[in-house]
């Protein structure tokens, strides 16, 4: 009856179909990296200490050799499935999916095995399947879910052990556990829990099995727990070793603690909790419930067993300390949570226990269990409807990139082989190019865990260049607007490969010219020479054109003329002029002349829908030190219909000066 209800459940969030979808949504980039894992393993040679991803990050940008802290045996395991059936994003999903599933058949055995009541066992166990943040993983690319799901299966197998007293229980509790740190090092969670425990019982501070010792083998049993420790954290340091030696700061080994944030930072990353994810991990109501959960078992602390204290305890501690040590992940990585929901998952029999055996009545009472079937119902509808909005709604950019997945036939019809390397626009994360199955780079910008020079990938002609000089042989532009929005491109696009629906493919190795860029066809063009103000003084003013902040008129220095824009820390701001509702597709193209002095920090800038655009360039120095400044603003969809903003600006207390800023406004590339 559970597994039917089970099934049926899934097949409300959609089950059935989503195991068909490649990766996308809410961090579309871990599921492509995982699923990257895998692919690479089948088709480099199932070499299981090399794993690599198609971003090629490592050694200087030459390599994709990248290591994750955890284990990968998924991720090797699901290439092995590739070798019989071949590479399918189904398969690992439906794998995934499967263990997910199985870790919560086990919850409801586990619940089962304490409490004896079949109605208690199917309401939690499947009240936990209501968290949206569980429900989207757990059909996924992840080994978060997996690595619960084990940890689920190897509690199962403990309590087993605890009532039983058979020795095969704890031995497959402890493989099983083994196997839920290697997917995952919350996995150590619950192995220390149970090692606090055991040790507890060793050095005597506590009995817990009456006259005898609960661990009967305890030598094996501490041998058998260290080496499982021992070889988790050995793949750790492996892993950060290979990573430092091959210069890749692509996947996380290290920490990302709480006291290395200030006060700012802390806030940023408490509100991002607070307003994105607090009700994806579970939805008020079941917060609520948790919350009287954990009342009831604090309340009745005193009465429960001592190695359920001893458990409780450390489950505790450890959570808290996982938590301050990677509290800046939290802030945008939502799976993060899903190894410490192990903590309210073992509260929730503790507090059935606690109720059947000092309120029998309550306990079997059919009030109580219609009210939590009623927020079991609400909460299940309340998942499917947030998992719809993951994969239908906003979270969901599939739109975007719509023609990446399916475009892979078509370049291997057009003679791009998997062994070609490209470059990929736009996209700062991995995903397209393993949807395109192409190694090579995007514009992903490697921060190096925050504690690391920056390393910015194709985000001008610079790095554009290097990854050409690395080998990139193709340029995939996903939409023409590419170019128009970063004019930087322009000087590598010229012969084109073909085009793909909306996508544009450059040979990057030609001299063949067979692509022109269609012109921009003027629509405005605008200019402040700063020679003449309004009579009061508050606006230059050019033909009928008035630009903000004449109060700033000059004659220190000037490009032409007499007067210029002279902005420093007490006035700021110089030659501002307002847009309002630009269009999808126009395109922006400002200049101004900039006296270059020593202090001053006068710059060109463009503000945008809370966007403040600053990538300008300096395309020319005259011999009186004056340098021409170039700015580009490209209209997208994001921005069309709001006001744009251009304007200089100098904070510095050493003056900067400005003169004719020259701004000419293009009609939409969609206006035929």
């Amino acid at each position: 009856m559970f597994v039917a209800l089970l099934i049926a459940v899934a097949g409300l969030y959609q089950y059935q179909q989503i195991v068909f979808y490649q990766p996308q949504s809410v961090h579309k980039w871990r599921q492509s990296d995982c699923a990257s894992l895998a692919l690479n393993y089948y088709q480099g040679g199932m070499q299981f200490f090399k794993p690599e991803v198609h971003n090629l990050t490592s050694k200087g940008g030459t390599s994709g050799l990248a290591y994750t802290s955890e284990m990968p045996l998924l991720y090797y395991g699901v290439a092995l499935v590739y070798q019989v059936f071949g590479p399918h994003d189904f398969i690992y999903r439906i794998l995934n999916t499967l263990v997910f599933l199985i870790g919560i058949f086990y919850l409801f055995r586990l619940i089962l095995l304490v409490t004896s009541d079949r109605v208690w066992s199917m309401l939690i166990s499947l009240l936990f399947f209501t968290s949206p943040v569980l429900v989207y993983y757990g059909n996924n690319f992840l080994t978060n879910s997996t690595e619960l799901a084990f940890s689920l299966i190897g509690w199962y197998y403990f309590t087993e052990f605890l009532f039983t007293k058979k020795s095969r229980s704890l031995i497959i509790a402890l493989i099983i556990f083994f196997f839920a740190a290697s997917f995952k090092i919350t996995g150590l969670l619950s192995l220390f829990a149970i090692g606090t425990v055991f040790l507890a019982e060793w050095f005597g501070l506590q009995k817990f099995g009456g006259q005898k010792k609960l661990f009967t083998r305890p030598v094996l049993t501490f041998t058998s727990m260290f080496l499982i420790v021992f070889t988790v954290l050995a793949w750790v340091v492996y892993a950060r070793v290979q990573n430092t030696q091959n210069e890749c700061y692509y996947f996380s080994t290290v920490t990302f603690p709480i006291w290395d944030l200030d006060k700012a930072g802390i806030q940023k990353v408490t509100s991002k909790i607070r307003t994105i994810w607090f009700n994806q991990y579970f939805h008020p109501s079941v917060w609520a419930f948790l919350l009287v959960v954990l009342a009831f078992v604090v309340v009745h602390f005193k009465n429960l067993p001592s190695l359920l204290k001893w458990i409780l305890l450390t489950l505790t501690a450890e959570v808290i300390l996982f938590i301050l040590l990677q509290f800046w992940t939290f802030g945008d990585h939502d799976y993060y949570v899903i190894g410490l929901y192990i903590l309210p998952i073992i509260l929730c029999p503790t507090a059935l226990y606690l109720l059947k055996t000092n309120y029998p009545k309550l306990f079997n009472t059919p009030i109580l269990k219609t009210g939590v079937l009623a927020l079991l119902a609400f909460n299940v509808y309340y998942a499917k409807g947030e998992i719809y909005q993951r994969y239908h709604g906003w979270w969901n950019d599939k739109d975007k990139f719509a023609d990446m997945y399916s475009i892979q036939p078509w370049l291997r019809q057009m003679g791009v082989t998997p062994s070609d390397t490209i470059i990929s626009i736009p996209d700062n994360s991995h995903a397209t190019l393993y949807l395109m199955n192409q190694k090579g780079w995007t514009e992903y910008v490697d921060k190096q865990f925050n504690k690391g020079q920056t390393i910015r990938y194709n985000s001008d002609s610079a790095t554009l260049a290097t990854s050409i000089a690395r080998g990139a042989k193709y340029l995939v532009l996903n939409d023409i607007e590419q170019l128009y929005e970063k004019p930087y491109l322009n000087n590598f696009c010229f012969d084109t490969l073909g085009t793909y629906r909306e996508v544009y493919i450059f040979k990057l190795r030609s001299a063949d010219t067979n692509f022109v860029l269609p012109q921009l066809r003027p629509k405005q063009h605008l200019f402040c020479d700063a020679e003449t103000t309004t009579s009061d003084g508050a606006w230059f003013i050019n033909d009928t054109t008035l630009f903000e902040y004449g109060q700033t008129k000059s004659n220190d220095f000037a490009f032409s003329g007499t007067y210029s824009s002279k902005l420093h820390a007490g006035a700021p701001y110089g030659m501002t002029i307002r847009f309002t509702g630009v269009e999808t597709g126009e395109t922006f193209k400002v200049n101004v002349w900039r006296k270059n002095l020593p202090g001053a920090e006068g710059h060109l800038l463009a503000s945008l829908s809370g966007t403040t655009f600053s990538n300008y360039q300096v395309l020319e120095t005259n011999e009186q030190d004056w340098e021409l400044l170039e700015l580009t603003i490209y209209i997208n969809d994001k921005y069309a219909g709001n006001e744009l903003v251009v304007y200089l600006h100098n904070p510095a207390k050493t003056a900067a000066y400005f003169d004719n800023l020259e701004i000419t406004r293009y009609q939409s590339i969609f206006n035929k």
